[in-house]
């Protein structure tokens, strides 16, 4: 699913705020279109989609004021491997937000995305395996050498 939103992202695309075409005129959201340019507005979403480290990753309905956890709990919960810190909203308009505790709302069409966890960098039982090695070779080299001296 994850590849799947990846692949819709297109070089050249731009968040922009819609509204009347009167009202955005002079402000910063006045975006000006070139000949090549295109502008496609999509059918409102009543939706909001789940992806990655849930249980099942799917739409849910949208609900008035329902916050990120309702969505999550919808779709089954995190995973074992979810880093739950790392959860963040692609809103409908292509942003992004990078903490869900910042989330105040969820609007339809937005995409909860619950990354896996990252593999931790030392991995403590290998690595005290190695280290004990290391130390085993080490001594039974010197009682070589003490056997022979």
């Amino acid at each position: 699913m994850l590849k799947l939103l990846a692949s819709k992202v297109v070089v050249g695309r731009m968040v922009v705020q819609l509204d009347q075409p009167d009202k955005l005129r002079g402000t910063e959201n006045d975006v000006t279109l070139i000949h090549g340019d295109t502008l496609n507005i999509p059918e409102p979403s009543r939706s909001v989609l789940v992806l990655g480290s849930v249980r099942n990753s799917t739409s849910v309905q949208y609900k008035e004021g329902a916050g990120v956890d309702y969505y999550i709990n919808r779709v089954g919960g995190f995973s074992k491997e979810a880093d739950k810190k790392e959860t963040h909203i692609v809103k409908a308009d292509g942003s992004a937000i990078s903490s869900f505790t910042n989330v105040r709302t969820i609007e339809p069409g937005d995409t909860v995305i619950v990354p896996p966890k990252e593999e931790e960098k030392i991995r403590t039982l290998p690595t005290i395996r190695d280290i004990v090695q290391i130390i085993g070779s080490a001594l039974l080299g010197i009682a070589a050498l003490a056997v022979l001296f």
